[in-house]
């Protein structure tokens, strides 16, 4: 992890955390949901085709 013994780096990891932390984390929540939801797509276009070719 980052976070050192120093209490410089802590405190400017937490304050990052604080501020930019929520923000971040929504935004890394809906990118996450979104990406999961484009894959689940993928996945379920891959097994149609593969169903559709075995059955011609």
């Amino acid at each position: 992890m980052w976070i050192n013994k120093g209490n410089i780096s802590h405190l400017s990891f937490k304050n990052i955390l604080s501020f930019k932390g929520s923000k971040l984390l929504i935004i890394l929540e809906v990118i996450n949901k979104k990406v999961i939801f484009f894959m689940i797509i993928l996945q379920i276009y891959k097994g149609f085709s593969c169903h559709s070719f075995k059955k011609i």
